[in-house]
């Protein structure tokens, strides 16, 4: 009897935790007008929102954004500590007209349309475009036809490559297989068009400004809980900055933002240089661009923001101001290497061995630089497609001897050595003073 009133008790106190913890997890939600936001940060658009708890919109001048008034339901999430919206429960368009206020005036009444973002060569392929209106429309479609065709072309390539299977099996069988089978069905080019679908909102493009935005519903009425400021802010100075790929391990490339940045180079080794455009923008507001609801950025400091690859021409070397090489940018493929040591090889793509390698995808595009062993430490600039030298596009590359790799791991526990040493010095020293109510003298 003991034990059953006992596994009665396990019982009730487990569900009592488990409900606990499920009613922990269920947050409160409320219903709240927000702004869904499509937010460009230079390289892609950001999906965000405003909640009702932040007064400010922050976005990039000379750009489309756009911003979707909306019901939903806002809960707070205590692990992130910021306000989630519950869209997948309640999202429903607010309609009105958009009024964009500067010094107390209207300077522009937007009305509400659809919109759509896309990425022709994908997502990091470094083209982007937002089109609004009938021209939304109409390159949905065209993503959409793509899609569809791509959709067939897969197809038909599973089927023809059945039919080939079969066709060389059934050849072996019979013994009618005398030399090398015709080449197996071209498989298609992966798919990398992306778009979003099709949403409503006010796109807005606007110059470097203090500006607040509010919406006017159907009847004329401003509705006050869509009355929020707006700093449109843009960069302080554009640069170039490189992607730096080493060959050895390409997976984890290094960046250069800072022109004065100086990149290191180890002797024997090889590395690849991508350039990007580049800008240095308000520490603060590109935190609040990013997330609206963040308490990270310092309105006093600046943080360079990587935008499109940069289309450029040649990359010269030079050594004591001497131009002394010019190096164009290839397309390369990374190539596993047999065996159990995992390892790779990274081959320029018009030096590949089968036509296929040729014309996919190449894993990544750059200027190849080799660091020859004895080599100086030289310089890298761009030049444009007319020859002229891009400014900020300088850097720096000094050559790390690797014979004294070793001792620069040793640098850092150089300060723990002496700091060792100081302590053990002092315990001793000390020891050998007289103790209280002792004297020196014996």
């Amino acid at each position: 009897m003991k034990k059953v009133i006992s596994g009665l008790l396990i019982a009730l106190v487990l569900s009592t935790l488990t409900v606990t913890t499920i009613l922990a997890q269920t947050p409160d939600k409320q219903r709240e007008f927000v702004y869904g936001l499509s937010i460009f940060t230079g390289q892609q658009y950001l999906g965000t929102f405003l909640p009702p708890t932040e007064g400010t919109l922050y976005m990039l001048a000379d750009v489309t954004n756009v911003v979707s008034p909306r019901n939903t339901l806002v809960y707070f999430w205590p692990v992130t500590n910021e306000f989630k919206a519950a869209w997948d429960e309640l999202n429903e368009t607010v309609d009105g007209t958009l009024e964009i206020v500067q010094g107390g005036q209207v300077i522009q009444s937007l009305d509400q349309t659809q919109y759509v973002v896309q990425y022709p060569k994908g997502y990091k392929g470094g083209e982007v475009h937002i089109y609004s209106g009938k021209e939304a429309e109409a390159q949905y479609q065209k993503f959409d036809e793509a899609r569809r065709a791509y959709r067939d072309e897969v197809a038909a390539y599973f089927e023809a490559t059945a039919h080939y299977r079969d066709k060389v099996e059934g050849a072996m069988i019979d013994g009618s297989l005398t030399k090398e089978p015709e080449p197996p069905p071209e498989e298609p080019k992966p798919f990398i068009f992306l778009s979003t679908n099709l949403h409503d909102g006010f796109p807005i493009t606007l110059p470097a400004g203090n500006y607040s935005i509010r919406l006017r519903d159907e009847d004329g009425q401003i509705i006050p809980e869509s009355e929020r400021k707006l700093v449109v802010f843009s960069f302080e100075r554009m640069g170039v900055g490189y992607g730096v790929v080493p060959q050895d391990k390409w997976t984890t490339p290094d960046q250069s933002d800072d022109p004065s940045q100086i990149l290191y180079a180890r002797s024997g080794t090889v590395i690849y240089l991508q350039p990007f455009n580049e800008g240095e923008y308000n520490d603060l507001y590109f935190a609040r661009l990013e997330a609206p609801q963040s308490t990270n950025g310092n309105i006093d400091h600046y943080r360079w923001v990587h935008h499109r690859p940069k289309e450029a021409g040649s990359l010269e070397v030079l050594h004591g101001g001497q131009v002394v090489d010019q190096i164009e940018s290839k397309p390369y493929l990374v190539k596993q290497l047999p065996g159990s040591a995992l390892g790779y090889e990274v081959i320029e793509q018009a030096s590949a061995e089968d036509e296929r390698s040729k014309t996919r995808t190449p894993d990544f595009e750059g200027y190849e630089i080799r660091v020859e062993p004895g080599q100086p430490s030289f310089t890298v600039r761009l030049l444009d497609t007319d020859g002229n030298v891009i400014a900020g596009s300088e850097r720096e590359i000094r050559l790390v001897d690797s014979q004294y790799s070793s001792s620069l791991f040793l640098m850092p526990l150089l300060p723990l050595a002496i700091g060792t040493v100081l302590i053990v010095w002092r315990k001793r020293r000390f020891a050998r003073l007289p103790k209280y109510g002792e004297f020196a003298g014996g």
